[in-house]
């Protein structure tokens, strides 16, 4: 498919962002046996009795979970397709044991966040998950969840503020073979540009490795401009913010995006431009990101981000603090690495790239 065939088919991205229909297209590819992918060890992964490694280096499996509990799930920005997947998820594998799980989205809204978290704690939930966001716009509110014995596990957070576990992909780790990748497709020079969003971890630690890699590692790469995104609104937003960029710099070779709603919007921009030698990198590889990188070529690259095991790692983190485990014994994080995606490694169609859980730190060995 040519690189200007893509106008007519930007319905994948701009109907999507048009109708907030963000969250429905994560949750509506309705390919069961997707979730039913093996790991690298041969182990089935989305099933009752063959579940991921946990937290605690144990089995999860879902037939030994107590049943009963309701957990509240503090999203960030639900219409964010990595987030919508671990809802998805939640949902998925609640009848399986008996949990409910209760989302309220703070659509972006950074100060909603803590209110939400105190309204769940007043309602007494047996657990909380905080799916995104900065951990300080938290506040002191989680101190009240401790108090009262409700275990807090985050989801792409920092430990901090009250969250006894997170799960997380670890870009330190998965920027890594991008960084690599562009450095190689780039022939080590050239000009670049970043967009970024500063409001949850990943997001920090993606702009901290563009810009400690090809500024540190290549001093021939020069980033023409650093950019940050708007989210809820991010696809459109990036559009505009590229489109306004590409006549300032004629030897632009790529624009690298936080993650892959932003890259659709600059790759909007790129062919709506003409240019055809410009591409973009993304990271998160949900599933309309792999449909469009098979049909247009200018969207080079992402990290695939398993977010269906890191909610089940969830699940087990918070079903062995239920059982007394501490953030000491547990360890403060659980990494669940993100796979670079290629065309030469896209995963087979309606099907996301997945992972192992990868011990950093293990407070027990």
């Amino acid at each position: 498919m040519s690189r200007r065939r893509f106008l007519a088919t930007t319905g994948i991205t701009a109907g999507l962002a048009a109708s907030g229909g963000l969250l429905a297209a994560c949750g509506s590819d309705g390919n069961a046996d997707a979730q039913k992918t093996t790991t690298s060890d041969g182990q089935a992964r989305g099933g009752t009795n063959n579940a991921p490694v946990g937290p605690s280096g144990k089995d999860i499996d879902l037939s030994r979970i107590r049943g009963g509990k309701t957990i509240g799930v503090v999203s960030y920005v639900s219409e964010v397709g990595t987030l919508a997947r671990g809802i998805k998820e939640f949902h998925r594998i609640g009848p399986e044991i008996d949990w409910k799980f209760e989302v309220v989205d703070a659509a972006g809204d950074t100060t909603k966040m803590g209110a939400i978290a105190q309204d769940f704690i007043t309602k007494k939930v047996d657990g909380l998950v905080i799916l995104n966001g900065p951990s300080a716009a938290l506040g002191n509110r989680l101190q009240a969840a401790t108090d009262q014995g409700i275990p807090v596990v985050g989801i792409w957070n920092e430990p901090t503020n009250g969250i006894e576990h997170v799960i997380y992909p670890s870009d330190w780790i998965g920027m890594g073979p991008m960084l690599e990748y562009v450095l190689q497709r780039i022939d080590y020079s050239g000009d670049v540009a970043v967009l970024y969003f500063d409001d949850n971890t990943p997001g920090v630690q993606r702009r901290i490795m563009w810009e400690a890699g090809l500024g540190y590692y290549a001093p021939d790469v020069r980033i023409v401009e650093k950019v940050p995104v708007r989210v809820p609104g991010q696809i459109d937003d990036a559009r505009q913010k590229v489109a306004a960029m590409l006549p300032k710099y004629p030897d632009l070779k790529a624009v690298l995006c936080g993650w892959d709603e932003p890259a659709m919007g600059a790759l909007q921009a790129i062919d709506q431009s003409g240019r055809d030698d410009v591409w973009v990198t993304g990271s998160d590889g949900n599933l309309e990101t792999l449909d469009l990188m098979r049909e247009n070529p200018g969207f080079a690259a992402t990290n695939g981000a398993d977010c269906e095991l890191m909610s089940r790692a969830a699940v087990g983190a918070l079903d062995e603090l239920f059982n007394g485990a501490s953030r000491e014994s547990l360890g403060p994080v659980t990494t669940v690495p993100s796979v670079l995606v290629t065309a030469a490694n896209l995963p087979p169609r309606g099907q996301y790239a997945t992972s192992t859980i990868l011990p950093i730190y293990d407070p027990n060995a």
